[in-house]
């Protein structure tokens, strides 16, 4: 029964570990979102607060996968819309998340072989 139990939880902390891999930096999406709505003169309204609440929101609410398929366009037109900003902004901003996306899934992705390898 205690191996059991010993097998049980190292199952439960690999799945814990698997969805914390899964999860972008919110670290790394404040980057990108501010290298393309912080210094672009033409965008009003947004300021460090609003990419730390985007940032946030993004990477609660989806995958790195998700992230690096779509740069989270469901999520970012309602507000970049809201703010003025038109398509070519939406389309910078949502191509900076699936650029931090994909590399966050690459590093990811790296770790994980490097740990089964036993490295």
């Amino acid at each position: 029964t205690t191996k059991k139990t010993h097998s049980n939880n190292n199952n439960n902390n690999k799945k814990q570990t698997q969805q914390q891999q899964q999860k972008m930096k919110e670290e790394d999406l404040v980057k990108a979102l501010s290298n393309i709505l912080l210094n672009d003169d033409d965008i009003d309204g947004v300021d460090e607060d609003m990419v730390s609440y985007l940032a946030g929101m993004l990477t609660e609410g989806h995958s790195v996968e998700e992230l690096s398929e779509n740069g989270g366009e469901e999520a970012l037109g309602p507000f970049l819309e809201s703010l003025g900003c038109d398509e070519t902004v939406l389309t910078k901003a949502c191509d900076a998340v699936k650029e931090a996306a994909s590399s966050e899934s690459s590093v990811a992705s790296k770790k994980r072989e490097d740990s089964t390898d036993g490295t």
